[in-house]
């Protein structure tokens, strides 16, 4: 009898990890989607040619990491 309880308890435990892992990923699927679009929300998307990239030059020295 205390095994199939047992049996019945550890199957239960798996069953609720399970769930708790489900609506974990779903709710941080949807929390990364949030901040992406508050992210691009300020982006402005405008066609570029490699003409207006060709003169462009960045001196790394000056980012602080």
């Amino acid at each position: 009898m205390n095994v199939q309880l047992a049996s019945l308890a550890q199957a239960s435990v798996l069953q609720l990890r399970e769930a708790i892992r489900r609506v974990t990923s779903a709710h941080a699927h949807t929390a990364e989607e949030l901040l992406a679009d508050e992210f691009l929300a300020g982006v402005e998307a405008s066609d570029a040619s490699w003409a207006d990239w060709q003169e462009t030059h960045f001196d790394v020295r000056q980012f602080d990491v």
